[in-house]
């Protein structure tokens, strides 16, 4: 493989926007001070997302989801999978699975989900149980 430069025009740009993103660090740590929180999300997943739990088990997945967190104000969430979403498991068992989901809260909000493959949430043992909360609220 060759060595590649970085000229230095590239250099002061990345050094500016360091500089500006310190800056929002900062802004964004303010703001998560505050009791209600406003709530974006976006997350483009190009694959699959696999979760499994073993012999005593408890399997909990939350794509882009707040669920159970209720100080949100807000809540705008796009979601796109392009592969499998397979949460599993066994034995112990209790399976969750939240994709763009929320409950509790105050305000407006809406929720775009995309998956593009089969969707699988499975609780095998004792006490057996499984839950789907897909852009719920």
């Amino acid at each position: 493989m060759g060595h590649q430069s970085i000229s230095s025009a590239t250099q002061a740009f990345t050094q500016a926007l360091a500089k500006q993103r310190h800056l929002l660090l900062w802004a964004g740590l303010g703001l998560s001070a505050s009791v209600f929180a406003q709530n974006n999300q976006q997350v483009v997943v190009n694959g699959g997302i696999v979760n499994i739990s073993g012999p005593a088990a408890q399997a909990v997945m939350n794509i882009s989801s707040n669920k159970n967190i209720r100080q949100i104000r807000g809540n705008n969430q796009v979601t796109s999978v392009n592969g499998v979403v397979a949460n599993m498991a066994s034995f112990g068992a209790y399976s969750e699975l939240n994709i763009a989901s929320r409950n509790g809260g105050v305000g407006s909000g809406s929720q775009v989900v995309s998956v593009g493959g089969p969707v699988v949430n499975q609780a095998t043992g004792t006490g057996m149980r499984s839950v789907v909360n897909i852009g719920g609220r």
